[in-house]
């Protein structure tokens, strides 16, 4: 009996290739770490395929794993060429973003636009709550203000002394 029966026997295989297919992004995960991953489930479950298929499978299912519609598409428009490629690619498309919301977040607003440049229906949504809320705020504050005044005003008279 070879090693390679001993260790991956033919029904672990296909338990690798569902893990591979099943494959997605997590929450907290970085982008290597997935790259990592579906790297190794695609040598577990093509075992004996060429290189070059593994690496394809591999890179196709990276870029399906992503939990980014946007950077799928803008890695599958770059058409990388094997898994690292892709890999290379999303990190970029990462430092971008990143880099895009920290400037708008020191702006103190942030936009969200589609391809076009409008405005989408979510984003109107969002700053139709956000105005909501602003309104709901200042009307906060001048309550805060109001009670502020009635109670200088209360404290003033109560010092003031009964002198009937």
């Amino acid at each position: 009996m070879s090693l390679e029966e001993i260790f991956s026997p033919a029904n672990q295989t296909e338990l690798y290739r569902t893990q591979l297919r099943e494959r997605r992004q997590k929450a907290l995960e970085s982008l290597s770490e997935l790259g990592q991953d579906i790297r190794r489930l695609a040598n577990l479950s093509y075992p004996t395929a060429p290189n070059d298929v593994r690496e394809t499978l591999a890179k196709e299912q990276f870029i399906d794993g992503l939990m980014s519609v946007d950077m799928r598409l803008r890695i599958k428009q770059a058409r990388p060429a094997d898994l690292n490629d892709a890999i290379r690619h999303a990190v970029e498309l990462e430092a971008f973003n990143k880099a895009e919301i920290k400037k708008d977040s020191e702006k103190g607003y942030s936009r969200a636009i589609t391809r076009n440049g409008t405005n989408n229906d979510a984003s109107d949504k969002t700053v139709e709550l956000l105005k909501n809320m602003q309104t709901a705020l200042t009307d906060l504050q001048q309550e805060v203000r109001a009670l502020k005044q009635t109670r200088a005003q209360y404290q003033n008279h109560k010092n003031r002394g009964c002198f009937n």
